[in-house]
């Protein structure tokens, strides 16, 4: 993720990951610092069904909240299919 230095180009990245390939990679978006709001909310809606393992949607959750996006109508939102989700 150093290569990267824009939050654009951070955001073409995430729309383009395999996940097939793992989750580290867009985890290290998540923790770059010019990583967006938009592209965490993007890996999160994108990549939802990887975060049914309990500590991968921890991890994933630290991240979000690092970014920022753990608050206003975002805030609480569980991934659609998760016990909780309205």
């Amino acid at each position: 993720m150093a290569r990267f230095v824009t939050a654009g180009e951070l955001d073409h990245f995430s729309h383009r990951y395999n996940a097939d390939d793992g989750f580290g990679p867009l985890r290290a978006v998540l923790r770059h610092p010019e990583c967006d709001a938009g592209t965490a909310l993007l890996i999160y809606w994108q990549f939802h069904e990887l975060l049914d393992d309990p500590r991968a949607r921890a991890a994933t959750q630290t991240e979000l909240e690092r970014a920022g996006v753990g608050c206003g109508p975002c805030a609480g939102v569980s991934a659609p299919g998760s016990p909780d989700h309205p």
